[in-house]
């Protein structure tokens, strides 16, 4: 269940759309619900920071929109642990420019 909630706070996910339907025939759970999220969080390596605290905008005052960052990356990670492979490869290895684009080439936006 915290996997839940911690998904639907993630600071970078901004393209949401859920979906719902109708299962007369189950006796208990008549509905159900899912949620696909873009670009995907719960990034285990970052599971207890969902969202940073402080105030709102802060890392962002020239891209806010009611008190939320809008400096979204055009880019995303095909990898979890693109942050750790910047700091011991480097962004010029072969492999981050191909799989950690948002971590190479997105540095004060939200990816």
């Amino acid at each position: 269940v915290v996997g839940h909630y911690t998904q639907v706070v993630w600071y970078s996910s901004y393209r949401v759309g859920c979906g719902i339907a109708y299962c007369p025939n189950q006796e208990n759970l008549k509905y159900y619900y899912v949620c696909q999220y873009c670009p995907a969080g719960n990034n285990v390596s970052k599971k207890n920071t969902p969202y940073k605290e402080g105030t709102p905008c802060a890392s962002c005052p020239g891209d806010c929109d009611d008190g939320l960052c809008t400096n979204t990356c055009q880019y995303e990670d095909l990898l979890s642990n693109c942050d750790s492979l910047k700091k011991t490869a480097g962004c010029g290895h072969e492999l981050l420019k191909e799989k950690c684009k948002a971590t190479c080439l997105c540095e004060g936006k939200i990816y």
